[in-house]
């Protein structure tokens, strides 16, 4: 069992993301493997499809590719929390 906080189950891979102090973890239960996505960042939310994260970074919400790959900020701070894709039009 993975020890961290703010757990994400994917919705297409046997695989979870979480906080492990200030790191980004993606866990793989498949292989066993794990990789530390973002440094500096909690509250991981995977994103519709499992191909993206959410995340919190210094009071906005960030989001990064599974490899922590072109992170960027989509809200403006500085007290953003708990993100959330919300649902996408079209799905039940």
């Amino acid at each position: 069992m993975t020890s961290g906080a703010d757990p994400s189950c994917s919705d297409r891979y046997f695989a979870v993301v979480f906080s492990r102090g200030n790191d980004i973890v993606y866990r793989d239960y498949a292989s066993g493997t794990e990789h530390v996505v973002i440094s500096d960042g909690s509250e991981p939310v995977f994103g519709p499809g499992s191909t993206q994260i959410a995340f919190v970074r210094a009071g906005q919400i960030w989001v990064c590719d599974l490899n922590g790959n072109g992170a960027h900020a989509v809200t403006p701070g500085p007290g953003d929390r708990q993100p959330n894709w919300g649902r996408i039009p079209g799905e039940n």
